[in-house]
């Protein structure tokens, strides 16, 4: 009998009994897996909280859209940080320390990138590159801006093009703002035509409803796409419009290139 079985057998007061310890085994912990946090010249920094809805003024969803800092980027490899952060060109110790784990057998780093913070989100949003388009402006007015993904020096080195190209379309004149088109057609609301009229003359129309209606001609169905404003002389020639950006990424191990084409010009455009 042990002593505590014994005094509580007795009834002494205040006294229980302490159950035996399990033996614990030493097991093994992952080391090939970590966290690594610094400063690095590129890469993740901020993650919006609110979703970007169209014809949002984007300076005014800047200065009150919840962001979390922080954000934790898996990589697998050195070549996989340096495609996000970049390499040994910017300040810390940060890439030393991920290119010593990978070349120590490392498998998995989760790397942060850690920025200033100016105070405001406003402010935040000010460390990251920035550019106009020349002579391009809104309908109301306000320069078309660019910006960079990420805050830092970096983005100074991105290159922007924007180019417009017109397609033309076969079309019936259904009414002064109604065109009738192939079903085949892919003209979504917000589309930009442009309306060729005797003696040269342009005048641009966006699409107000793309509507899958039947064929007034004949059997089957067409695309009726209904303009914006009416226009007081039949076109002659009916193009769509359409942009393409281009970015290109000056980074000097990573030459990148993005080409988005099919741009609408108008917040429905899809």
């Amino acid at each position: 009998m042990t002593l505590g079985r014994a005094l509580r057998g007795l009834g002494a007061p205040g006294i229980f009994l302490a159950p035996p310890e399990p033996v614990r085994s030493i097991t093994g912990v992952r080391r090939d897996i970590t966290a690594l946090l610094g400063v690095a010249p590129r890469g993740p920094a901020w993650l919006p909280v609110d979703t970007l809805e169209p014809d949002t003024d984007v300076a005014a969803w800047l200065a009150t859209t919840r962001r979390r800092r922080s954000i934790a980027v898996p990589v697998t490899s050195w070549d996989e940080y340096r495609h996000h952060f970049g390499g040994f060109e910017g300040p810390g110790r940060l890439p030393y320390a991920v290119s010593s784990f990978f070349a120590a057998g490392g498998e998995r780093a989760y790397v942060i990138r850690i920025v200033h913070a100016h105070g405001d989100r406003f402010a935040d949003a000010r460390g990251r590159a920035s550019g106009r388009f020349e002579e391009l402006t809104t309908t109301g007015g306000a320069p078309v801006e660019l910006f960079a993904r990420t805050e830092g020096g970096w983005g100074n080195g991105l290159r922007a093009t924007l180019r417009f190209t017109a397609r033309p379309v076969s079309f019936e004149v259904s009414g002064p703002r109604r065109l009738v088109v192939d079903l085949r057609e892919w003209i979504p609301g917000g589309s930009l035509l442009r309306l060729r009229l005797t003696g040269d003359i342009s005048e641009l129309r966006y699409v107000h409803t793309s509507m899958e209606e039947p064929d007034p001609t004949g059997p089957g169905r067409c695309r009726v796409l209904t303009l914006d404003t009416p226009v007081a002389i039949f076109p002659d020639r009916v193009e769509v419009v359409t942009a393409s950006l281009e970015v290109v990424d000056g980074d000097r191990v990573f030459a990148r290139r993005e080409l988005i084409d099919g741009i609408g010009l108008r917040a429905d455009h899809p």
